[in-house]
C-alpha cells in the first residue's frame, strides 16, 4: 500500500506558484476589468436613442461600429504610464475596457447613426427608415 506524503505535493504546489508569478516582484501590478456598460434606450422623434453610462473615458477611448445587424460599442482606457524621476518600490494601474452589443431596430439607417459622448455618457441616435413622425389627422365622421 503506497501512503500519499501531503508536504510533497505541497511542495510541488509552491513551486508551480513561485513559477507563475517569477519576476513579479517590484513590478508594476496590473489590474484589468471588462465590462458591459449600462443601457437606457428609448423612441424620440422618429429615432431609437441609446445612452450608454461610460463614466471616465475620453472621446477618444471610444469605438462604435455595425456589425452583423448590431450596434457594437468597444471602449477601453489604459493607466497612465509612471513618471519619470520618481522611484516607485510599488505601482498599481488599472486599465479599463467596456463591450455592449445591442441589435439595431428593424430598418435602422446605419449611414446617419449619430454619437456623441458628454459627462460620461455615450448617446447614440439611431433613425429608422419608415419610422414616421406622429401625425395627428382629423377625419369627418358621416
Amino acid at each position: 500500500m503506497r501512503v500519499m506524503d501531503p508536504y510533497k505535493r505541497l511542495e510541488e504546489f509552491r513551486k508551480r506558484l513561485e513559477k507563475l508569478f517569477q519576476g513579479l516582484e517590484d513590478k508594476e501590478v496590473g489590474i484589468f476589468e471588462i465590462a458591459k456598460p449600462h443601457l437606457n434606450a428609448y423612441k424620440e422623434r422618429g429615432k431609437y436613442v441609446y445612452e450608454f453610462e461610460m463614466p471616465g473615458f475620453d472621446k477618444k477611448d471610444i469605438a462604435i461600429y455595425e456589425e452583423g445587424g448590431a450596434l457594437v460599442i468597444d471602449a477601453e482606457k489604459k493607466s497612465k504610464e509612471k513618471k519619470k524621476g520618481k522611484n516607485y518600490f510599488y505601482a498599481e494601474s488599472m486599465s479599463r475596457a467596456l463591450h455592449r452589443e445591442v441589435p439595431l431596430p428593424q430598418g435602422s439607417d446605419i449611414k446617419k447613426i449619430n454619437a456623441q459622448y458628454k459627462n460620461g455618457v455615450l448617446r447614440v441616435e439611431i433613425p429608422v427608415k419608415g419610422m414616421a413622425k406622429k401625425k395627428k389627422a382629423k377625419i369627418k365622421v358621416k
